[in-house]
């Protein structure tokens, strides 16, 4: 393609990095992703959203977990469909409480990647999100009707509060997040 005069864009990338992953070809989709990086050319959340699609149906935590890590370190905020093909590759082999706190984590990177956002948010919103009575839900989509997305990640937060503890609005603090960070440095050498 390249020798033909066709340059290799976002679009090309995706659909290489696609056939691989439902190829299950992963590592050569990884170099191919890194390869688009090094070129300049930002890889979308669409992207990062059908590799990890495919790796939670083929239950590849592994290559979930390096995705998502890669995802946090280019700033690539997290979308409801990326909460649920986190959460579900857990869920669906077993990993119940790693599910949670990665829909913890995923769920705060909605909001923000940095941490003092997250901290007006945990100030402004957090007792609204503990609130124990039934229409808090109803409550939350309507402050934030306009933010799906939003409201997505705080009724996940909530839900999170009521079936495990309150969450920790430090989302980099998280023993899964700290697990990933590590495995992803020791992936790349160090």
């Amino acid at each position: 393609m390249i020798r033909d005069g066709f340059p290799m864009n976002v679009v090309i990338y995706t659909g290489l990095v696609k056939i691989l992953s439902r190829s299950e070809a992963f590592n050569e989709a990884f170099r191919l992703l890194d390869l688009a990086i090094s070129e300049a050319i930002r890889p979308d959340l669409l992207l990062y959203n059908a590799i990890l699609k495919i790796a939670s149906q083929k239950g590849k935590i592994g290559v979930l977990e390096l995705i998502v890590e890669k995802m946090h370190r280019l700033k690539i905020q997290p979308d409801p469909s990326t909460c649920r093909h986190v959460f579900s590759a857990y869920a669906d082999n077993g990993f119940h409480s790693t599910a949670m706190e990665a829909l913890q984590v995923m769920s705060l990177r909605m909001i923000s990647e940095e941490d003092d956002i997250l901290e007006e948010y945990r100030l402004k919103y957090e007792n609204l999100m503990l609130d124990e009575e039934s229409d808090a839900e109803s409550e939350i989509v309507g402050i934030f009707k306009d933010s799906p997305d939003l409201v997505v990640s705080l009724l996940n937060l909530r839900w999170y509060a009521i079936l495990v503890s309150p969450p920790c609005w430090l989302p980099d603090q998280s023993p899964w997040a700290k697990r990933l960070s590590s495995n992803y440095t020791a992936r790349l050498g160090g």
